[in-house]
C-alpha cells in the first residue's frame, strides 16, 4: 500500500533489497523474521529513535533559553518516540515545560485509547489496508509494545498535557476548507511546500497536529493567545512512486522459505 510514498532512487545499490508486504499487521513480525534469518541489526532500534528525537528538543530548548515560550507542543504520535526524546531534553536541563499535546488519527488511535482506559492492555484496531488510513504511514496497530506508554503518561501528567485523535472527516474541514487553508499559503511561503497529488495531500501526518491545534481550538482546550509550536513531522517528501519490490509477501508466516532460501543458513552453506 505504501510503495508510492517510496523514492526509487534510495534503492538504487544492489545492497538494497525492498520487501513489500500486503498485510499492514505483519511488517513488525516480518522485521523479527527477516532479523533473524539474515542475521541483520534492525535499524532503528528504540532508544535509537528517541535520542534521535532529542535532537530536536535540543532544537526547542534553544529557543526557550533564548526568550521564547510556548504554553503547547503539539505533534502527531504512533509511539511517542517524538515527545519523549523533546521532553526528556527539556527536563534534564530544568526548562518549563510546556503542555503536550499528542495527536492520533482516530481509526488507528491505540495510544489514545490506552491512556483513556489507563492500560496498554486495548483491542488494536483492525485494517485491511493501509489506505483506510488517514496517515497510512502510521499503521501500527499496538505501538504501546515498544514500552513507550508509561513514559508518555508520565510527560503528559508533569507537562499538563494530554492526547486527542483527528478523523478523516475533521481532517478535510479543518484542513482542505477550513483555517488550514491559510496555514498551507502561510508555509508555502516559508518555502515548506506540502506534497500534493492534484488536491489530495499526498502525506498526512504532519498536519494532523495542525488539525489538532484547529480541533483544539473549537473546543476551548487552547485559550486565545496561547502560543503553540506545532512540530510538523512528515508531509514534505516528494516520492516518484516507482519502487518496486524485490520480493512480496502476503504476511510473515509465508515470507520464512523463500527468505531462507535467499539469505539463510541454506542459502550459505
Amino acid at each position: 500500500d505504501n510503495l508510492p510514498l517510496l523514492d526509487s532512487g534510495i534503492f538504487s545499490s544492489p545492497l538494497l533489497h525492498l520487501i513489500a508486504v500486503e498485510d499492514p499487521s505483519s511488517p513488525r513480525e516480518l522485521i523479527s523474521l527477516v532479523e533473524g534469518i539474515c542475521e541483520v541489526t534492525r535499524v532503528p532500534r528504540v532508544p535509537w529513535r528517541i535520542l534521535a528525537s532529542e535532537i530536536v528538543g535540543c532544537f526547542i530548548l534553544e529557543q526557550l533559553l533564548g526568550g521564547r515560550t510556548y504554553e503547547y507542543i503539539v505533534q502527531s504520535i504512533s509511539a511517542a518516540f517524538g515527545p519523549i526524546g523533546i521532553y526528556g531534553v527539556l527536563e534534564r536541563n530544568h526548562a518549563a515545560l510546556p503542555g503536550f499535546i499528542g495527536v492520533q488519527q482516530a481509526q488507528n488511535a491505540a495510544m489514545y485509547n490506552a491512556w483513556r482506559a489507563g492500560s496498554i492492555d486495548i483491542e488494536p484496531a483492525h485494517f485491511h489496508s493501509t489506505k483506510d488510513l488517514l496517515s497510512r504511514v502510521m499503521y501500527d496497530a499496538t505501538p504501546q509494545r515498544y514500552g513507550t506508554f508509561d513514559s508518555l503518561r508520565d510527560l503528559l501528567e508533569k507537562s499538563g498535557g494530554f492526547l486527542t485523535t483527528v478523523d478523516r472527516g475533521e481532517f478535510d474541514a479543518l484542513i482542505m476548507r477550513g483555517p488550514g487553508i491559510a496555514a498551507l499559503e502561510v508555509l508555502s511561503k516559508a518555502g515548506v511546500e506540502i506534497t500534493r497529488r492534484g488536491s489530495e495531500i499526498f502525506e498526512k501526518t504532519g498536519l494532523m497536529a495542525l488539525a489538532g491545534i484547529f480541533k483544539e481550538i473549537d473546543a476551548g482546550t487552547i485559550s486565545p493567545r496561547s502560543r503553540v509550536l506545532c512540530c510538523l513531522t512528515g508531509g514534505t517528501a516528494n516520492p516518484d512512486g516507482c519502487a518496486v519490490p524485490e520480493l512480496r509477501f502476503h504476511n510473515a508466516s509465508s515470507a520464512r522459505g523463500e527468505l531462507l532460501d535467499r539469505w539463510g543458513t541454506r542459502a550459505t552453506t
